[in-house]
């Protein structure tokens, strides 16, 4: 299977899921794209198509180095994934600051606090996790609409991502949040770690 990465161009941002009957998943991709547990590690494919091998001299001993970078800027452009096998795409995009718990607001009122464990967000349709088979995490890890209004303008700037009527701020957190506000995955941490 074929896996496609590449910057969403300007004349692109349009996306529309309004076909899509199961709705859409906004959520870290990494908890749903089937990973070392499934028989193929899709995450892990995807993870290596993001980033280029680099090599660069070191700037105090002068000694070649290699490192793997991402092609563009991830926190201030959208990244389109296909895969061609399942005849699908998706969105995804780097947070401001990396893991944490993020509010997804649409017109402005919250409806959930999403997880990130891997330091980017997405938008994933709903018909592409079903065949993964990961429904329960997408419904437990992310939020999972399915209603109107999954069409529009997609950006994301310094790691805030809108969408039409959607937004997932991640660069205003709020130090002062009570803790009782924490996402789910959170707590489960506090009971397996704590």
């Amino acid at each position: 299977m074929e896996i496609k990465t590449y910057k969403l161009e300007e004349q692109d941002r349009y996306v529309d899921f309004r076909s899509y009957e199961d709705g859409v998943y906004f959520g870290d991709p990494c908890y749903v794209v089937p990973g070392w547990d499934a028989d193929v590690d899709l995450w892990d494919r995807l993870c290596d198509k993001m980033f280029e091998k680099v090599t660069r001299k070191h700037p105090d001993t002068g000694e070649d180095y290699t490192s793997r970078e991402e092609p563009f800027d991830s926190r201030n452009n959208v990244r389109v994934v296909e895969m061609d096998k399942y005849g699908a795409k998706f969105y995804m995009w780097s947070t401001s600051y990396g893991d944490g718990c993020y509010p997804i607001t649409l017109n402005n009122k919250l409806l959930e606090k999403v997880g990130v464990d891997a330091g980017c967000l997405s938008i994933i349709p709903m018909s592409l996790i079903n065949r993964w088979g990961n429904e329960s995490e997408a419904k437990r890890l992310g939020y999972v609409y399915d209603g109107p209004g999954l069409a529009g303008y997609l950006s994301v700037e310094e790691g805030d991502m809108h969408w039409n009527n959607w937004d997932i701020l991640t660069g205003g957190l709020d130090e002062d949040e009570d803790d009782d506000d924490e996402c789910y995955w959170s707590d489960q941490d506090e009971e397996m770690y704590g």
